[in-house]
């Protein structure tokens, strides 16, 4: 929002106001149009879900018709094979009996009841120099199956039958294969059965590949009839067959519509389409499959819709559905969607009223939550508003210096005038200067401005704002009783043209605020947030443990953990070293890694080194226990903690039980004074342990320079031990180096007994470690029992 949209505020919401009443009639007049498109979508899906209905059933059947002529196919098949063994065993043994084949056919047709009958029907050359021709049919009689003598021979002369020409022409080169595996026959009068039948056949060939005859199975009228009767879709639904010769069989026939099925099936007839629906093909899953086409008929003033496709017999299966049943489920629907529309329009009626008070009074409250009552700008809560939503913009924050003794001075009354008087000025400048166009003016508590631009305004383009500011508001003069006086500021910018755009406005005021902040610490009159350099979470972090630390050590919550320390020689725990802890709230242990770098920034980390030095000399007063403790390069280089600890030595006398470990990983900027601490803690009787040797610069020279009495190997070696040759070589130089030098030495981070029985066949003095104990505020918990076999891999506690 602009800098003058506070100005017509009532404007806006007699805008916001009248498009909403315009909202609520255009819905209202679209009812109609929504209960129209809903009631025709309801109706698509409905149909939709209908025709998928009626699909799914016409698969369904389809393979069910599929799958019994596949079963009629194997059948051939089986068929044909018993022939050729038939035609070979007659062939190889001259045995003219017929009775064993007459059997096993009639055996074949037995089991397979769906068939009428089963035939092989070999060529006039093939079976016996001499005889023309040979045949045998099996087929049903009543309950069993049986030959019938009818069609064999010259009784019958199925080689001038049409369905046996139809695969082996008279005259055809028999060397050649049949063009498929399977042929089926349209359905054709036979005069034997008298009735009509529909046949597949397979050939029958030889050795050599000579097509030796046909194999057939057939299937009678009346098993399709009752095919075509099961297909059951609606009460007015009918299936129908139609055969390579346009030869139609439809169920309506037979349930004595006689006039009905004659229409439909004279406008069938002459519809070509169904005799030009494709071959089927084998689909991955092994099924024959033809895409389903569907088609309108009109038949007696009555719609149909026909589903078709072809069958694995190259027969055309179909079923129609009167249209009017198809759409029957729609009419409850149609009366169901207006009342619903007419009940649904009246209640949103009362609600777009409801909805319309309710906008109306929350206008006027935010109105007042979101307005500062002293200036009339924009407060806090309408920028924080204005920016929940992340996006690419910029702020800047503009603080009055010296507001404070204005206050004192003047009184509060000369300061709220000045805000008023001031919040005039810069949104008029705001208005009128192209520099800060597109920007928004907030008044912040206290003596603060913000100022929002909705773009990520460059460092240098936010620098040149803030100086225009700057400028304009040194120059204002304002008068109050008579006097004149004027104003400096102090501004901070954040951008996320320097940071990431999913910024939120909380987090873009806090990093505009710390610029602000890191500008009047350095004395200038503006700043621009870097995140580059991390002051922002530098600062919270520095905050929280401030705050943190100085609770701790006000409350006396820096403790020292005592972590013992194994003599691999005695087997017993002789030394303990001491790490500084600080106890939270809840009574929980911090480590140091959390906190001890904030407290050397904050200047608190000498404090905490005196009170380990203090607590850790009373905690082994009275205890036969040598103890450690751990020194970095800022304590050796300060003079008072040096001064606190030869006190405490000269003090309590326990010099000669006390270890000072120094880190080797830390850079000793001056040796001298090192050397000068490490000279005067002896002098008491203290020893001096060179803490994690390997880890950092590893020069033995240090050793030889500061006279250490003690080599602690750091863990990053020891760890490894059992698994890394470079490891065990490095250590064993170091052990070697060490007693060469008669330096004890001390195994840190054995967190295991295979690492233990390493650090022993090194010949290391002490271990310390997870395997020993890890660090704890009691000693009691570490105190062993003498131990009396100096071989054990682990002291008893």
């Amino acid at each position: 929002m602009g800098v003058g949209s506070h100005g017509d505020m009532r404007s806006l919401k007699k805008l916001i106001m009248a498009i909403l009443l315009l909202l609520v009639t255009l819905f209202m007049s679209g009812m109609g149009l929504m209960s129209w498109l809903n009631l025709g979508y309801s109706q698509e899906a409905m149909s939709a879900l209908r025709l998928r209905q009626i699909e799914d059933t016409f698969h369904a059947n389809l393979d069910r018709i599929d799958d019994q002529h596949k079963l009629m196919e194997k059948h051939t098949s089986a068929l044909a094979r018993l022939g050729e063994v038939f035609y070979q065993a007659r062939r190889e043994m001259g045995d003219n009996r017929t009775d064993m084949f007459e059997s096993a056919l009639t055996e074949r047709v037995r089991d397979f009841p769906e068939a009428y009958g089963g035939g092989i029907w070999f060529e006039p050359f093939a079976y016996i120099p001499g005889q023309r021709s040979f045949s045998l049919f099996a087929h049903w009689d009543k309950s069993d199956a049986a030959i019938d003598p009818r069609y064999a021979g010259q009784q019958y002369n199925y080689a001038q039958q049409d369905w046996y020409q139809a695969v082996l022409p008279p005259g055809r080169d028999t060397t050649t294969p049949c063009p498929q595996d399977f042929h089926w026959t349209p359905a054709y009068y036979d005069p034997i059965v008298q009735d009509a039948v529909l046949s597949v056949m397979a050939c029958l060939y030889g050795d050599n590949g000579t097509v030796l005859g046909l194999a057939s199975t057939v299937w009678r009228y009346d098993e399709i009839v009752r095919l075509v009767r099961s297909v059951d879709v609606t009460p007015g639904s009918f299936a129908f067959f139609i055969d390579g010769n346009n030869r139609k069989l439809s169920s309506l026939s037979m349930d004595g519509k006689t006039d009905t099925s004659q229409a439909i099936m004279d406008a069938l007839s002459v519809d070509d389409f169904l005799s030009s629906v494709a071959p089927p093909e084998i689909s991955p899953s092994g099924r024959f499959r033809v895409p389903m086409k569907t088609r309108k008929v009109s038949v007696v003033d009555r719609d149909y819709a026909l589903f078709f496709s072809k069958t694995r017999a190259g027969m055309v299966f179909g079923i129609g559905v009167p249209q009017d049943e198809i759409d029957s489920v729609l009419k409850p629907m149609r009366q169901s969607n207006l009342r619903i529309a007419i009940a649904t329009g009246l209640i949103l009626l009362g609600l777009s009223m409801i909805i319309l008070y309710i906008v109306a009074s929350i206008m006027r409250l935010l109105q007042t939550l979101y307005t500062d009552p002293l200036t009339g700008l924009e407060n806090r809560a309408k920028l924080l508003h204005d920016t929940h939503t992340p996006g690419r913009e910029s702020l800047i924050l503009v603080n009055i210096d010296s507001f404070k003794e204005i206050n004192d001075f003047y009184g509060y009354q000369c300061a709220d005038n000045l805000l008023r008087e001031l919040a005039i000025a810069l949104r008029a400048f705001i208005g009128r200067e192209s520099i800060c166009s597109n920007s928004a003016l907030y008044k912040l508590p206290a003596d603060e401005f913000a100022l929002r631009t909705s773009a990520p305004l460059s460092p240098k383009e936010l620098e040149a704002r803030m100086a225009a500011l700057s400028v304009f508001a040194t120059a204002q003069v304002f008068r109050w009783d008579g006097q004149e006086f004027g104003i400096s500021i102090t501004q901070g910018a954040a951008t996320t043209a320097r940071g990431p755009s999913t910024a939120s406005g909380e987090e873009l005021l806090s990093s505009a605020n710390i610029a602000l902040k890191f500008a009047r610490r350095q004395h200038r009159n503006f700043g621009v947030y870097d995140p580059a350099l991390k002051v922002k979470e530098e600062y919270e972090h520095n905050l929280v443990w401030a705050s943190l630390l100085k609770a701790g050590l006000q409350e006396d919550r820096i403790v020292p953990f005592f972590q013992p320390i194994l003599n691999n020689h005695s087997g017993k725990v002789e030394k303990f070293e001491c790490l500084v802890r600080l106890m939270n709230e809840q009574g929980q242990a911090v480590s140091p890694g959390q906190f001890l770098d904030v407290a050397k920034k904050l200047r608190l980390y000498s404090e905490i080194t005196r009170i380990m030095v203090d607590k850790s000399f009373i905690q082994f007063r009275n205890e036969d226990f040598d103890f450690s403790l751990n020194l970095s390069y800022e304590d050796l280089s300060d003079p008072a903690t040096i001064s606190f600890i030869k006190a405490r030595l000269q003090e309590t006398g326990m010099g000669p039980r006390v270890i000072f470990e120094i880190l080797e990983s830390e850079g000793i900027k001056n040796y001298d004074e090192v050397k000068t601490f490490i000279d005067e803690v002896k002098a008491f009787g203290a020893r001096v342990a060179i803490d994690d040797f390997g880890a950092g610069y590893s020069n033995f020279e240090h050793l030889l320079r500061l006279g250490a009495d003690i080599i602690k190997i750091d863990g990053s070696l020891i760890r490894n031990l059992d698994s890394d040759p470079s490891a065990w070589t490095i250590t064993r130089g170091i052990v070697h180096f060490a007693h060469e030098l008669n330096m004890q030495t001390v195994a840190e981070f054995v967190h295991s007994s295979s690492i233990q029985e390493k650090v022993k066949q090194l010949g290391i003095d002490y271990t310390q470690g997870a395997w020993l104990g890890m660090p704890t505020a009691h000693l009691c918990d570490h105190v062993p029992e003498a131990h009396t076999d100096p071989n054990a891999t682990a002291p008893v506690l």
